[in-house]
C-alpha cells in the first residue's frame, strides 16, 4: 500500500510539473507577442510621426494609431496562428477600402509588387487616383466621404521606400481628411498584412474594391 501511494505520489508531482511547464511556456509566448506588438507599434508610429510632422498634419496622429494599431496587432498575432476578426478581403493584386471613423473619412489603397514598384517606388510623389484610374479605369464611388480623398499628394522618401520593401515590395497608402477641420493628411508604408485589406470594427460608410490583375510594365 505505501509503494502504491508513493507511485501516485510522484504520478501527481509529474503532471503537476507538466501543467506549469505548460502555463509557464503560455505565459512566456503571450508576453513575447506583446513585446512584438509594443516594439512594432514604436516603429511605425514614429514613422507616422515624422511624416504627418512634415505635412503639419499632427493633429492627425490620434487616427492613424487606432486605425493602424489593430493592423499590427493583427499581423503579429497571425505570424503566431492567431487570427482576429475585423473585416478583412482578400486582394491579391491589391485594392481600396474606404469608409468613416472617428469623424474622419479614411481611405486606404493597397499596391502588389508590381504596382508597387511602377507606380510608387519609383516616384518621389503621386496621387492614389492616377494609380486607380491606371488599375480600374474610373475612380470608385465613395458614398459620402470626402470625394477629393484620392487626389491627395502623396511623398514617398527613403524610409517611406524601406518600410515598403520590408513588407516584399507591397505598398499601403493611407489617406484621412477630418471632417472636424477639413484638414487632410497621407501616409506612405509597406502593406504588412499583404493580400489582406481590412476595415475596422466601428467604421461606418464602408467600401471596398479589389484590383484586378494588373502588369504595369506592358
Amino acid at each position: 500500500m505505501k509503494k502504491r501511494l508513493t507511485a501516485i505520489f510522484l504520478s501527481l508531482c509529474m503532471c503537476l510539473s507538466l501543467c506549469t511547464s505548460t502555463f509557464a511556456a503560455s505565459s512566456s509566448t503571450q508576453s513575447q507577442i506583446e513585446a512584438e506588438i509594443q516594439s512594432e507599434k514604436n516603429r511605425v508610429f514614429s514613422e507616422v510621426y515624422r511624416q504627418l510632422e512634415a505635412q503639419n498634419a499632427l493633429s492627425h496622429m490620434a487616427i492613424y494609431e487606432e486605425i493602424l494599431g489593430p493592423e499590427i496587432e493583427m499581423s503579429i498575432m497571425a505570424k503566431h496562428g492567431i487570427s482576429l476578426c475585423d473585416a478583412n478581403y482578400y486582394a491579391p493584386y491589391g485594392g481600396v477600402v474606404t469608409y468613416t471613423k472617428s469623424d474622419c473619412d479614411v481611405a486606404i489603397t493597397y499596391l502588389d509588387y508590381d504596382n508597387s514598384y511602377y507606380y510608387v517606388l519609383d516616384h518621389y510623389s503621386f496621387k492614389v487616383s492616377s494609380i486607380i484610374q491606371a488599375l480600374m479605369g474610373y475612380i470608385p464611388g465613395v458614398g459620402g466621404i470626402f470625394s477629393g480623398i484620392f487626389s491627395l499628394q502623396s511623398i514617398v522618401d527613403s524610409t517611406a521606400c524601406t518600410s515598403i520593401k520590408n513588407c516584399q515590395g507591397y505598398a499601403q497608402i493611407m489617406n484621412v481628411y477630418n471632417r472636424n477641420d477639413s484638414s487632410t493628411s497621407s501616409f506612405v508604408s509597406g502593406w504588412r498584412n499583404h493580400s489582406t485589406m481590412i476595415i475596422p470594427s466601428g467604421a461606418t460608410n464602408s467600401y471596398a474594391n479589389l484590383f484586378p490583375q494588373h502588369n504595369p510594365f506592358e
